[in-house]
Order: structure tokens, then sequence, then C-alpha cells
């Protein structure tokens, strides 16, 4: 048995952008994480914990995942500061509160992974996937473009 640990970035609110590619995009980075890494048979999606943009629809995939697929589960794990979220909460599997500072959040996600899936390229997104990069190598980056508008 094998766990594999998805870290999905992106765009948030108040960042609009075609969700329908997103889906689209997200689904794709899903399949290429699987092919590389076949005998995962349980996955994990860790993403901020809001019921809202790229995450959500990360977490979404998941469930629907979770559901189809008779021979590996899919799990969901939501990170998120201590104080009070500005968005709503996703009802993810596993919930991990952490300090208050934004920076602590994705140091946290991105130790908590095995691999990152990033769609979007904003400023803080490509400082996330280096940071990530440099800890684990760039053959575990998944990176897609989107625009946000």
């Amino acid at each position: 048995m094998s766990v594999l640990y998805i870290g999905v970035i992106g765009h948030y609110p108040p960042s609009r952008f075609d969700e329908e590619k997103a889906c689209h995009l997200l689904n794709d980075a899903f399949d290429n994480v699987i092919t590389d890494h076949p005998d995962a048979d349980e996955v994990w999606v860790v993403s901020r914990h809001v019921d809202a943009g790229i995450s959500a629809i990360a977490y979404r995939i998941a469930r629907e995942r979770h559901r189809n697929e008779e021979y590996r589960s899919w799990h969901t794990m939501g990170i998120t500061r201590a104080h009070a979220p500005e968005y709503p909460l996703f009802d993810v599997d596993v919930s991990r509160i952490i300090g208050d500072e934004e920076d602590q959040g994705s140091g946290i996600l991105l130790a908590a992974i095995d691999v990152l899936v990033r769609i979007g390229t904003s400023k803080q997104l490509l400082e996330e996937t280096e940071a990530f990069a440099a800890m684990r190598g760039n053959d575990r980056v998944y990176a897609y473009e989107l625009a946000a508008f």
C-alpha cells in the first residue's frame, strides 16, 4: 500500500478564472500524477481549507474520484490558519490548523506533500512552486497556466 499526498495551489477569490478550464487542468494534472505514481492506492489532495477557488475544485474532483475508483481511495486535507478564515470552509476529511501567518500555511503545506500541482502563475504561486522544487525537485511539480481576471 502506498500513500501519495498531492498539494494543490492556485487562484482563489478575489481572483476570477475560467472554472471549467481549471477543472479540466486539475483532472489532467491528477491523471499525470497517478501515471507517474501508479502504486499509490491512497491519495490525499492537500490544499487551503476553503470552499473557494482552485482548492474547492480540487476537493470536489477528489470526492468524485473517490466515488468512482474501486482500486484507489481519494481523500481531502485542508490546511488553514488559526484565525477565522475569510471564506467558507470545505468539508474536508482532515483539517490541520496552523499559526496565523500566511507563509506558515504555505510552508506547512509544502512540507506535507509528495508532489505539487500549481494552477496559475501569480507571484505567490511561483514563489511557492520554487520553494517546493528546491525541497523536492522539479520532477515533482506539475505546473499549469490559467489566467486570472
